[in-house]
């Protein structure tokens, strides 16, 4: 661990005119109510929340680092080293974002580029309640074939992934010295361009994830999962859609569990100029409650509808107002509002 810091400070202390380091902020607050579930009214929050987010490139070598942090803790998000194999193809090692999720690998861990305020359930990190491996340490090829003004844009990963723990996912450590079969990740993602200098993009993706336990009596989690996404743009309105089938299998003492659930949401936003921008989102999942691997995520988001304006205050400033009601595994479902102030410097 000390070896890999020291080497993370010598890179950060290189001079380099294509580096960057950008500093990402907000502050949310939330007021929740519901009269029929008298645990969740009127209860009130306030969430600020930074992101440190470096990269950098020296030759053919690349260094991209995040640190995030709030009122809760502070978490490194990604730390990895990458070397240039051809012109549209780098190798990463360090800790990395599982690339099954399309929403992570847009957003990461910057609320500034979101349109809403909130994550799809199905998209969060575990810090956040993430029900699936959103990090992995280990190795990550990504690349472009180029087919004449698109191409196919190929993800792959593995290494070890976050284990499983009475509050929840924890995330890997970047190094250590106890590792094997029983938390290791392998995920792919597959997407097609039809224009590489425009957003839109389709694909799909799967992930296998053995995720050890250090929950009494389950030994470990089998977790595999895959799905299709969907980016598109008609002009200023714009469409963005994932859906996952997840299968887990509990190993007990003496008996093993299998259950699956299908989770997936549809985002639509309007960008009336370009200062404002109206978004939607309905989020739904289909065979939570039977899943006993989802029943130790109780406050898991099945079913949520959202209603988003965010609104450029500035260069570089934003506002969000958003609304939404949402339905938790444990039985709780309440409306929320919230405001959101988020800005990148510089």
């Amino acid at each position: 661990m000390r070896l890999l810091l020291a080497l993370l400070l010598c890179l950060f202390s290189l001079p380099s005119p294509r580096a960057e380091i950008l500093l990402f902020g907000d502050l949310a607050g939330f007021t929740r109510s519901d009269p029929k579930t008298a645990t969740d009214a009127d209860k009130n929050d306030l969430v600020p929340r930074a992101t440190l987010f470096y990269s950098g490139k020296f030759g053919k070598t690349r260094l991209l680092a995040e640190y995030t942090i709030d009122d809760q803790d502070g978490h490194l998000g990604r730390a990895k080293l990458g070397r240039e194999l051809g012109e549209d193809q780098v190798l990463w090692l360090g800790r990395l974002h599982n690339p099954t999720s399309y929403w992570r690998s847009q957003f990461h861990h910057a609320a500034y580029l979101q349109a809403t305020i909130s994550r799809p359930a199905i998209s969060e990190f575990e810090s956040s309640g993430g029900v699936i491996p959103s990090h992995l340490s280990g190795l990550s090829l990504e690349g472009l074939s180029a087919r004449g003004e698109g191409g196919w844009r190929y993800l792959v990963a593995g290494g070890f992934g976050p284990t499983f723990e009475n509050s929840g996912l924890e995330m890997p450590k970047i190094l250590s010295g106890s590792r094997g079969e029983h938390d290791s990740t392998l995920a792919l993602r597959l997407g097609w361009l039809p224009d590489s200098l425009s957003g839109n993009e389709a694909g799909l993706f799967a992930s296998r994830n053995h995720l050890a336990s250090r929950i009494a009596g389950i030994n470990e989690v089998e977790q595999v999962f895959g799905g299709v996404y969907l980016n598109r743009e008609f002009g200023r309105l714009s469409l963005l859609s994932e859906l996952y089938y997840v299968s887990n299998e509990l190993y007990q003492s003496s008996v093993s569990v299998r259950d699956s659930f299908t989770s997936g949401y549809l985002q639509a936003g309007y960008q009336f100029n370009r200062s404002w921008q109206l978004s939607g989102r309905a989020e739904q999942s289909w065979g939570w409650r039977d899943d006993a691997y989802l029943a130790w995520f109780p406050e898991f988001i099945y079913q949520r509808r959202v209603l988003a304006v965010r609104y450029e205050l500035a260069r570089h400033h934003a506002l969000k107002l958003e609304l939404d009601r949402s339905h938790h595994y444990s039985g709780h479902a309440y409306n929320q509002a919230g405001i959101q102030w988020t800005f990148v410097f510089p």
